[in-house]
């Protein structure tokens, strides 16, 4: 495992580095700035992605490990970064990029990957799958809005997963898991404020289809304990639980859902007094908690499992409630 991370990370590192310098040259994937200039480019999400595949390349080849189910993972990941590229050149239109993270997600149902919760019917857990995927895609691209952010959660998903994989016959999903947390780690470093990369819909809807597929992918709850299963929504929860806060209060103050606001949890801290980096400090700490949570549930009974679920999920509608309540200005 030391060695995938390590090369994933190292790999990431150069690609990086070659793409703060690629991103000054190439003004199609730079921001756009209010005065028709160009801002930050947007280049580190294909380092995440370049870094990760090559790794999984590396050690894919070296061990024989391209079989169906990897091979159908590595395809709709590889869309999606496509998808994500496609989309940092030409701004698709909100409803057409929905269609093809549907279309990528039905790709991953039909090649096999999907839940397999007992007490839904087959197709039960295929309509849950599909909304899982495109749920996580939306996420982490809603989520990817100041610096660190977006990389940071991805960094501390990926590596609360590999916790609870590693050494528990998960071999393929370890590996995808090392690569990821590696490549998104190499980017970090640039992309923390002041940022001079941006990983843009390129590392965002990637990273969210990523983790959302090693997430079902890791067996949580056997017989007996089966408020285990919540345990990825746990680890994904501040993506989801920001995605949901946003829908909401767009939609309570008649604003359109795909028209960008300041209504995320994390600008409403900002516009709350925090500075830039504590408010991104605050997500993390916040992501920690919610992670000490799912490794408890990971072990608990049934019973306990649903006093932490309910004293988790009433905690924090009641600190929505509370931000909900800070006045912003747009823009």
């Amino acid at each position: 495992m030391g060695s995938i991370f390590f090369i994933s990370f190292l790999a990431g590192l150069i690609l990086n580095i070659f793409c703060v310098f690629l991103g000054s040259k190439i003004s199609s994937f730079r921001t756009r700035l209010e005065d028709g200039g160009y801002g930050i480019s947007k280049l580190g999400g294909m380092a995440i992605v370049l870094s990760f595949f090559i790794t999984i390349g590396i050690v894919f080849g070296r061990r024989g490990l391209f079989d169906h189910r990897s091979v159908v993972v590595l395809t709709a990941l590889a869309l999606t970064f496509l998808l994500g590229m496609f989309d940092d050149l030409v701004n698709l239109p909100p409803f057409k990029k929905l269609f093809a993270q549907f279309a990528i997600a039905l790709f991953l149902v039909v090649g096999g990957i999907k839940t397999q919760i007992v007490f839904l019917s087959p197709l039960g857990n295929s309509l849950l799958t599909i909304l899982w995927f495109v749920s996580l895609m939306n996420a982490f691209n809603f989520l990817d809005i100041l610096d660190g952010l977006a990389a940071g959660i991805s960094i501390l998903c990926a590596a609360t997963f590999l916790y609870i994989c590693y050494g528990r016959s998960h071999g393929i999903v370890v590996i995808l898991t090392a690569a990821l947390l590696g490549s998104n780690l190499g980017f970090l470093g640039f992309n923390f404020h002041p940022a001079r990369l941006y990983m843009g819909d390129t590392g965002s809807l990637f990273n969210g289809m990523a983790l959302a597929t090693i997430a079902i992918m890791i067996s949580y709850a056997p017989q007996g304990r089966e408020m285990a299963l919540f345990v990825p929504f746990l680890i994904l929860a501040l993506p989801l639980y920001d995605l949901i806060f946003v829908i909401v209060m767009r939609f309570a103050r008649r604003k359109s859902v795909v028209k960008k606001s300041r209504d995320h949890f994390v600008l409403r801290l900002v516009d709350k007094g925090e500075s830039l980096r504590r408010s991104v400090f605050l997500m993390y700490f916040f992501n920690i908690l919610f992670y000490l949570m799912a490794i408890l549930l990971l072990t608990s009974s049934n019973l306990f499992g649903f006093f932490i679920l309910f004293l988790t999920l009433s905690t924090w509608l009641a600190l929505a409630y509370k931000i909900s309540k800070v006045n912003f200005h747009e823009g």
